[in-house]
């Protein structure tokens, strides 16, 4: 199988620092590792570390647990002395280690790429794929099928109001614009990719790649309403871009470009 020659443990990275260029050694696993998946269990966790979900309410740790333990609930929930149990335990288990609870996220898009400049030393990014002063985007694709198991066993009494306290999806609103409509890559990784792409048998004139947002969420401002996500909510927070990465492969296998965020 096809390897690109990036796979290394250690990836050069330029910054902008200070008017200069700095240029750092960072070992990738150790960037990646604190990041989460926009999972709707996940966001559930952000929501309990700014607050959105209380440990006093006991409808608020119940969908908690349906969406998130359901073999749990469903072994327990009939049983009212030992649900108590279960709620407290985790009543307990949130308020312990609420302010370790993750705010680093990552999420996945789609790019497409253009025809490379020799000059410029990377592929052009096509029309529909540039990001331009870009300040605000969601981040999620959460569907409620996902967590419906549970959820129907055993209905919450206000299920309408609980996703309207803590949406399915999620949106930030960027603390500066984020832009991107180049993408650098050295020629011997640009033929590597472009060999790749042979390989796979993408249609014909098509040069996909995958851009992966790394990102902090930090306070949450408001909810959102969007008619075309589950429980029509979305959940804003004021958030930084940390760093992206661009992959050749939608498995995230084959690295392209990793670019750090002065913030």
């Amino acid at each position: 199988m096809f390897r690109f020659s990036l796979l290394l443990l250690f990836l050069f990275i330029v910054s902008p620092h200070a008017g200069a260029q700095e240029t750092k050694t960072i070992k990738i696993d150790e960037l990646r590792k604190d990041y989460q998946d926009t999972v709707y269990p996940k966001l559930l966790d952000l929501y309990w570390k700014n607050s959105r979900l209380s440990t006093q309410n006991v409808e608020h740790i119940d969908f908690y647990l349906k969406v998130k333990e359901c073999d749990i609930v469903k072994q327990y929930y009939d049983d009212d002395f030992e649900w108590k149990k279960i709620r407290e335990a985790m009543a307990d288990h949130i308020k312990a280690y609420r302010k370790s609870l993750p705010d680093k996220f990552k999420f996945v898009q789609p790019l497409e790429l253009g025809e490379y400049n020799f000059e410029r030393v990377g592929f052009v990014i096509k029309p529909d794929y540039i990001y331009t002063n870009i300040k605000r985007m969601r981040v999620s694709g959460n569907s409620a099928k996902d967590f419906e198991e549970c959820l129907k066993l055993y209905p919450v009494k206000d299920y309408y109001e609980m996703v309207k306290v803590a949406p399915y999806n999620a949106t930030v609103s960027l603390s500066q614009p984020f832009n991107f409509e180049f993408l650098p890559v050295e020629e011997d990784v640009a033929k590597l990719y472009l060999d790749y792409l042979k390989e796979i048998s993408v249609a014909p004139g098509s040069r996909p790649a995958y851009i992966v947002f790394y990102m902090t969420l930090q306070n949450y401002l408001r909810n959102d309403v969007n008619y075309n996500v589950d429980g029509s909510q979305t959940a804003e927070f004021k958030a930084n871009i940390d760093f992206i990465e661009v992959y050749a492969d939608r498995s995230l296998e084959y690295p392209l470009y990793t670019h750090v965020i002065e913030n």
